[in-house]
């Protein structure tokens, strides 16, 4: 299923019903007004994170060269009807789990943001979002943000080397200063989540621990780490391709924990292992605690704090057998 589901999905699931289904099937982009409202109730039978989420906005005019976002939901950034987003929230249980706004960018309009956080105050939210670093072009926003109930914002820095970013098509993060963005949002009392990308051309070994270094320095309270995955349809893959780098077209291995192409300046091994490294440091103890007494936080901000920190700790005990034991660092030969 290639690009955005609404226009096809019954037509898969009456192929399907059928016994003819085809190889693939592709949609079209969906109009605003026709973003549906998902019945979440299935939900109830899980013990997810959380079971409130609602996407406010779709589409990415950035076209970064390892993220498939403007490939299925279009260069033009589309933004859910404020009244149906209302509806949308009104449906959500009273539990005091937080919500998840699943974005590709909660400010592409500031706006639109700005109308909707007038909303969101009326609910008394608790809420995560991805979020752009152009926020901080935007004070005002950052506040109206964290008046209407946001807890953390997801930011993809992606790397500290202006070099690397230029060579993701990501020059819009070098005009603005990490430190200075996650220094405004902790005056506002939002959480930083940051994520790095590894195992880019511009990468050295060097990368790792000089990541680790910074986020500890800059205080992120979430950093997230990633080995570089060319998903199949974007330039970075594309590329990759036309080099004779790609090792596996089994889409399976494409999971972010396995090392589909040859890196240029480590081994695939030493990318995980690397992975591995800044997971180990990140969420060590002493640095979970480092965290947790870096600035003063209320009962639900150390809450949330210790719950994803217990989840890095997750993802570093999952990963170990990956990345240390080099069983998805495919060969090369």
């Amino acid at each position: 299923m290639l690009g955005e589901a609404e226009h096809v999905w019954e037509r898969i699931l009456s192929d399907a019903e059928k016994d003819e289904l085809q190889s693939s099937y592709k949609g079209a982009l969906t109009e605003p007004e026709y973003f549906p409202i998902p019945d979440l109730s299935i939900y109830k039978k899980y013990s997810f994170f959380t079971t409130k989420l609602a996407e406010i906005v779709r589409g990415c005019p950035h076209n970064c060269r390892f993220c498939g976002a403007t490939m299925y939901s279009g260069r033009k950034y589309r933004y859910k009807k404020l009244e149906n987003l209302v509806k949308e929230i009104e449906n959500w249980d009273n539990s005091g789990k937080i919500a998840h706004f699943t974005n590709t960018n909660l400010i592409a309009s500031p706006k639109k943001t700005r109308e909707i956080m007038n909303r969101l105050r009326d609910f008394n939210l608790k809420w995560w979002s991805p979020c752009s670093v152009d926020i901080l072009d935007h004070e005002d926003l950052i506040k109206s943000v964290a008046e209407a109930g946001c807890m953390v914002l997801q930011f993809g820095f992606d790397s500290l080397s202006k070099e690397t970013l230029k060579s993701m098509n990501k020059q819009f993060n070098i005009r603005r200063d990490y430190r200075t963005l996650i220094k405004k949002c902790h005056d506002y009392g939002i959480e930083v989540s940051g994520s790095f990308i590894f195992g880019w051309d511009t990468d050295t070994k060097d990368v790792f621990k000089d990541t680790v270094e910074f986020s500890k320095d800059a205080d992120i309270d979430f950093p997230v780490y990633f080995p570089l995955t060319p998903f199949p349809g974007t330039d970075i893959y594309n590329t990759y391709l036309s080099q004779g780098r790609i090792l596996t077209n089994d889409w399976s291995k494409y999971n972010w924990n396995t090392c589909v192409y040859r890196p240029k300046n480590m081994s695939g091994e030493e990318l995980l292992n690397g992975c591995y490294y800044a997971f180990e440091e990140s969420y060590s103890t002493r640095s979970i605690f480092h965290r947790l007494f870096s600035r003063p936080r209320g009962f639900k901000e150390i809450m949330l704090l210790l719950f994803i920190s217990a989840s890095g700790k997750f993802v570093k005990r999952f990963s170990k057998p990956y990345w240390l034991g080099t069983k998805n660092a495919l060969s090369s030969s």
